[in-house]
């Protein structure tokens, strides 16, 4: 194994959301004696070894009001942010229409109870844009400036995300936002992960098996 030094400082703040979450998901867990009647046909929502339940417990955490997220796929995402009350408004981009999407799901009870969820809330929006181009990110860039939670779930090649985090980084943002990334032990992604400069930490172990990463945006004046 290849010794990587860390080019991010540790953040307490991201330690204390983390550990906070993590509570709520364990709390969660017995509250609902262990998902013992979830559907076998659902646990890809209820697994503990993907992200949905975590993303759910964080913007709990943080009393997120607005998310944007970047890669709707079928809207897996989207049911986790929408669980919560206390969310006012999701933006969520893809190149893709989310009803051309349907091959993300895993059978017909998952496909069935995601979309009936998603489909009877209000409160987001799909872009189906392309972020990476410059007049769409200006176009669009006062939803980011003013979000709670940024999720990065796009193709995962490196590329994509870099050219996306570059544009947050020029963001006039008042406050701090969360950034949550997907998949930052998938071999393209690893390098881009290693280089992010910002507090951030690896939530993977509680998170997605192949990786899950928060990071932290402060306001453009302390940056």
């Amino acid at each position: 194994m290849e010794y990587s030094h860390s080019v991010s400082p540790p953040s307490s703040y991201l330690h204390d959301i983390l550990n906070k979450a993590v509570h709520v998901l364990e709390n969660e867990w017995y509250e609902n004696s262990k998902f013992r009647e979830i559907p076998s046909e659902l646990k890809v929502l209820y697994d503990y070894n993907n992200h949905y339940l975590l993303l759910t417990a964080i913007a709990n955490v943080i009393n997120a009001e607005r998310i944007v997220e970047i890669g709707t796929a079928a809207g897996d995402s989207l049911w986790s942010w929408l669980r919560l009350e206390n969310i006012k408004s999701v933006s969520t981009w893809d190149i893709f229409p989310i009803e051309t999407c349907t091959g993300w799901f895993h059978n017909n009870v998952h496909q069935q109870f995601v979309q009936e969820f998603i489909q009877k809330d209000k409160r987001w929006t799909q872009y189906v844009e392309d972020l990476t181009q410059q007049e769409i990110w200006f176009l669009r860039k006062d939803l980011f400036e003013n979000t709670d939670i940024i999720f990065i779930d796009g193709p995962h090649n490196g590329i994509f995300e870099n050219t996306i985090f570059q544009n947050i980084l020029g963001l006039k943002n008042e406050r701090n936002i969360l950034l949550i990334f997907d998949d930052i032990l998938v071999s393209s992604m690893v390098d881009f992960w290693r280089n992010i400069t910002l507090p951030k930490l690896d939530a993977t172990s509680v998170g997605h098996q192949s990786g899950t990463g928060l990071a932290l945006l402060l306001p453009y004046h302390e940056r």
